[in-house]
């Protein structure tokens, strides 16, 4: 490492050098022309870290003429990042050693190996700074015996802002929500008999709101592969009553009625509880929905060599319906919805590593269930 340099080393190849390395990538007509068709910033670096080419996408996003190509700069350099202006350049002040982009890329020049992972950028301009979130891939490969990297830098800003706000929403919002039930759980104990329906009415629907928050707040953590689990014990006839008496708040106008089925009904099952909660819940949203006024809508378990719930209704899944059921975004009631039948495959399947699917027919009407494995009730947690 020069003495110049606190992290990646201050090396560079001259002029003639980056010249030759750039006229040696032209003559492949081939690779330049894929490079410049590809609708991102991206370009070639030599292994001192210096761009020999660039796409078309680098002078569209930065405003510049390609006639004024400038050769030989290093990434933080050539976009201006805050810390690049020391003596060795990009990638050598003591900031640099935590830029993800210098680190992509020696990790790729160290592996040999296509490295991809975030960076946080600070870059001046004119008199401002501006944030920049990235998404940094390089992509080794070797041309005439001499080593060359694909750098693409994507834009992720929009991507970041939005899961920030996601995870501030849900926070908050559950916050509120949950101070609220408490307040209407308080004034259910303390109230006189004239107003204690009404209270009781506001609490269930708060209680179901605050449910829907949790619904969304799973599917966005199981959707970024953040879901950790935590398997536990705990008396399924229990787990089954609460569920009823949240659904029975989603329609009350339906006066549904609930048929509770166990076997056995005095042993314990294991499992992610709070995942489960989710998968069962929204089979029975999805019954209700599809059910008439005063309908029976049957909730079973059983257990054998597995866990085996089943939620069944009168109603029939429509054939060109049924094809589509699972799928993200998918509905029966319009556009923006869709997301409860596709979380219970998501969240059963990947995470719990069991099995949702469903029959249905004209006749028996529509049986969902969800089948998972026995789990080691050694390493569960306490309920």
């Amino acid at each position: 490492m020069a003495e110049d340099s606190h992290f990646a080393s201050s090396e560079r190849m001259n002029t003639k050098e980056i010249n030759l390395a750039h006229n040696e990538i032209l003559n492949h007509a081939f690779l330049t022309e894929i490079l410049k068709k590809i609708p991102y910033v991206l370009g070639v670096l030599n292994d001192y870290r210096q761009f020999i080419f660039y796409n078309d996408e680098y002078f569209k996003s930065m405003g510049q003429d390609p006639n004024t190509l400038e050769l030989g700069l290093r990434p933080g350099e050539l976009f201006g990042c805050i810390h690049a202006g020391t003596a060795g350049g990009c990638g050598t002040s003591h900031n640099c050693r935590y830029c993800g982009a210098v680190n992509v890329f020696l990790k790729a020049q160290k592996s040999k190996n296509k490295v991809t992972d975030e960076a946080m950028l600070t870059l001046k301009k004119g008199d401002s700074f501006i944030a920049m979130d990235v998404e940094v891939t390089v992509s080794p490969f070797i041309y005439n015996n001499n080593n060359y990297y694909i750098l693409s830098m994507m834009d992720i800003n929009h991507k970041k802002m939005q899961t920030y706000l996601e995870r501030a929403f849900f926070h908050d919002s559950v916050n509120v929500i949950s101070g609220l039930r408490g307040v209407l759980q308080l004034l259910v104990q303390t109230s006189e008999n004239e107003n204690r329906e009404l209270l009781e009415t506001s609490l269930s629907a708060v209680s179901h709101l605050l449910d829907t928050f949790g619904q969304y707040k799973t599917m966005f953590k199981a959707e970024s592969g953040e879901i950790e689990l935590n398997p536990m014990l705990f008396d399924p006839a229990s787990f089954m009553n609460d569920l009823v008496k949240r659904a029975l708040g989603i329609d009350i106008d339906k006066k549904i009625h609930f048929d509770l089925r166990l076997s056995p009904a005095d042993d314990l099952m294991c499992a992610d509880r709070i995942l489960l909660d989710r998968v069962l819940f929204n089979m029975l949203k999805n019954a209700i929905e599809a059910s008439q006024s005063n309908s029976i809508i049957i909730f079973s378990y059983e257990k054998t060599d597995k866990y085996l719930f089943k939620v069944q209704n009168s109603g029939y899944i429509p054939e060109e319906v049924q094809a589509r059921i699972f799928q993200r975004s998918f509905s029966t009631k319009g556009k923006g919805r869709g997301i409860g039948s596709y979380s219970m495959k998501l969240l059963a399947e990947k995470y719990l590593k069991g099995r949702v699917y469903f029959i249905s027919d004209t006749i028996e009407g529509t049986a969902l269930f969800c089948e998972l494995p026995l789990c080691d009730k050694k390493k569960s947690s306490s309920p």
